[in-house]
């Protein structure tokens, strides 16, 4: 004979995870332009600063003027910032949560010698108790 005794086992249900790509823009700020300036001044005959020579190198993103004022020189330089937007993708990693329940587990687990011994008188004693009951209610000598 055997017995079954029900134990707890915890089991973990599996995660399942989900990747998910989205686009999304971003902005992102053109790096500063530079400039350089090359200027060769000379004086005249009068004792006039003359200038004798200009050259000029710049990037694409400034705009510059130059003015000659009597005994100086005046530059002004203008940037003009701009932001330019950049297609980014994001991974988005979506995981289920895991649910820990319990699972019976049955065992096969032999019976002690107690339990065999009480078996084995139940058993006798509900077959005599069977018997009493039926010859009290039938006597075939009658």
């Amino acid at each position: 004979m055997i017995s079954c005794r029900q134990t707890k086992i915890l089991q973990q249900v599996p995660i399942q995870t989900k990747i998910e790509i989205r686009d999304r823009f971003v902005c992102v700020p053109v790096t500063q332009d530079s400039s350089l300036i090359r200027a060769l001044f000379a004086c005249d005959s009068n004792n006039q600063v003359i200038l004798k020579n200009f050259q000029e190198l710049k990037s694409a993103g400034l705009s510059t003027s130059m003015k000659q004022i009597s005994n100086g020189i005046e530059i002004r330089v203008k940037t003009v910032r701009d932001t330019i937007q950049v297609k980014a993708k994001d991974s988005i990693v979506l995981k289920e949560v895991p649910i820990i329940h319990n699972v019976p587990e049955y065992l096969d687990k032999p019976m002690s010698w107690l339990n065999k011994t009480l078996c084995i008188v139940g058993g006798i004693s509900l077959l005599i108790l069977i018997l009493f009951i039926v010859s009290k209610f039938y006597n075939p000598l009658k």
